[in-house]
């Protein structure tokens, strides 16, 4: 991910609290999508991303309805130049 006022990108990672499972499950379908995602397999990354959605208490989890988004739009509207990067558009609130 790009962020504001950092020049290069940055790796975002997860913290978890161990033995909690039901928070570690959702990493590995998020990675799962990153191959496919970046390699522009658009539709087999929204597929994964959607599977996870649709379990319980992943529909909730933003990192995965935010992550999802991309795939999608890109399957309706390719990309004419695509960074696997991703950039954040201004500061949160």
């Amino acid at each position: 991910m790009k962020v504001i006022n950092i020049p290069d990108p940055v790796e975002l990672c997860q913290l978890t609290m161990s033995g909690n499972d039901a928070v570690g499950r959702p990493q590995g379908g998020y990675e799962q999508a990153l191959v496919p995602y970046e390699n522009q397999e658009f539709r087999l990354a929204a597929r994964i991303l959607g599977r996870l959605l649709a379990e319980p208490p992943h529909g909730n989890d933003f990192r995965h309805r935010s992550c999802c988004n991309a795939p999608v739009t890109y399957m309706v509207e390719p990309p004419k130049e695509f960074s696997p990067v991703w950039e954040l558009e201004g500061k949160g609130k």
